[in-house]
């Protein structure tokens, strides 16, 4: 008996989190997180810690969860060892006397070295990457709404990576800045749609009106599609733009 009721108390916490929210920014974090993360474990000490702290500098508690958990996928930990440290994280939980106490917890040390790496880094194919474009969106969210996102996500290449012969691309990017630049953060975007290589290749105005309009309905890429050109300097920019943003973020310095 005491066992069912233990797993409908936590059954409803799980409901309040996600369902009955209230608090705008937590709950665009909460979805940011469900959403992007590819495990779950980290629900465990999100429960647990609604349990013994309810409210209580709940949205802290998020995002230095949210950090340490990216931290350790983006630092290539196995599953293993990530289960294991949601698990200090509780265990913390268990010992901690007020919130407080906990929040400041080497538990929730995050390697700002390895986050840095990957950032700068030819992100496109990487298991993390998508997790680090939607939280770019979440970052430019005004959060006066709730932070909703597409059902079908893809990442995109706004230079692409085999544009033809005779595009405004090859005019604009010679071989080299290709190499460089198609595959970091700021020549990624994220779409709510399936890719399509027949449309993909297209220049950008040709693209942003056949490809990315109607299908662009988070903060940064809305921002992306405002601009007039897409040349080094704009890739550039956007790329430094995004890298202080996380920065920032994760608190690297």
């Amino acid at each position: 008996m005491i066992f069912f009721e233990f797993v409908q108390k936590y059954k409803e916490y799980n409901a309040e989190l996600f369902d009955g929210n209230e608090n705008l920014k937590l709950k665009s974090l909460l979805t940011l997180m469900k959403t992007g993360f590819e495990s779950e474990i980290w629900i465990a000490p999100l429960l647990r810690y609604y349990d013994k702290f309810g409210k209580e500098n709940l949205l802290e508690f998020t995002g230095k969860l949210n950090n340490k958990f990216a931290s350790d996928w983006i630092s290539g930990f196995t599953p293993t060892l990530r289960i294991a440290n949601m698990n200090k994280i509780i265990e913390e939980i268990d010992k901690a006397d007020c919130s407080n106490e906990l929040l400041n917890k080497d538990c929730f040390t995050i390697n700002q070295q390895e986050i840095k790496i990957f950032l700068e880094s030819d992100m496109y194919g990487k298991r993390p990457t998508r997790y680090i474009l939607l939280l770019l969106n979440y970052l430019y969210h005004s959060h006066e709404q709730p932070f909703n996102t597409p059902k079908i996500i893809s990442i995109e290449h706004i230079l692409p990576q085999t544009p033809k012969d005779n595009s405004q691309w090859v005019k604009d990017f010679n071989d080299r800045q290709r190499q460089e630049w198609t595959n970091k953060l700021g020549n990624l975007i994220i779409l709510s749609r399936r890719k399509n290589s027949s449309q993909s290749n297209f220049d950008f105005i040709q693209k942003q009106q056949k490809y990315f309009k109607g299908n662009v309905e988070l903060g940064r890429s809305a921002k992306i599609m405002a601009s007039q050109t897409w040349t080094k300097t704009d890739v550039e920019e956007n790329h430094k733009e995004a890298l202080d943003k996380l920065k920032g973020y994760f608190g690297i310095a």
